[in-house]
């Protein structure tokens, strides 16, 4: 189902409650006016390139969204903050070229960070869920990415992940100074 005009009041869109559905592709993609969402719980999947291009500043996927499409939030030029919350997969080119995005939280349930999720992106900060499993390759390629918050044994998950040859981890100073 395509909402575009339907729940919009010019830069906020309010979405619709009361049964499950997906947020169509390409949906509200260059729609610049659009300035914030709330996501309900009703929503299931949000298919391809749904947002992209958009004047988001911020959004929050929230635990019922099982499925991200590829090129979610892509180009979403003042994005500054995300929080996936439980998706198992990030979709790729979730982020890609957001370049105002700064700060990310991937939340308990996420497994997968895909392919290029937040290349070119301003990204500095991101939170690590304990149950990531995978980092494909060029996630985090050509990204300012300078601190990782993971609560839990960092030396085993990076050892775990640093396995899959497909990635390239990247450390803050600080942890970099601890290896020497």
């Amino acid at each position: 189902m395509c909402i575009r005009d339907r729940y919009k009041d010019g830069v906020n869109l309010h979405l619709p409650t009361g049964r499950a559905y997906s947020i169509g592709s390409n949906c509200f993609k260059n729609d610049w006016k659009l300035k914030s969402v709330v996501i309900p719980e009703d929503v299931i999947e949000i298919r391809q390139s749904a947002f992209q291009e958009s004047g988001l500043l911020q959004v929050t996927v929230p635990m019922n969204v099982r499925v991200l499409g590829n090129d979610v939030f892509a180009d979403c030029h003042y994005l500054t903050q995300a929080e996936i919350e439980g998706t198992e997969k990030t979709g790729e080119r979730v982020f890609a070229r957001c370049e105002s995005l700064q700060k990310v939280k991937l939340g308990y349930g996420v497994i997968r960070i895909e392919e290029g999720a937040f290349e070119h992106t301003g990204l500095v900060e991101i939170e690590l869920p304990t149950t990531l499993g995978q980092i494909d390759k060029l996630a985090f390629s050509y990204c300012k990415l300078k601190e990782i918050i993971y609560d839990g044994d960092w030396e085993a998950k990076r050892s775990e992940l640093e396995n899959n040859k497909n990635i390239c981890l990247l450390y803050t100073s600080d942890a970099a100074d601890d290896a020497r």
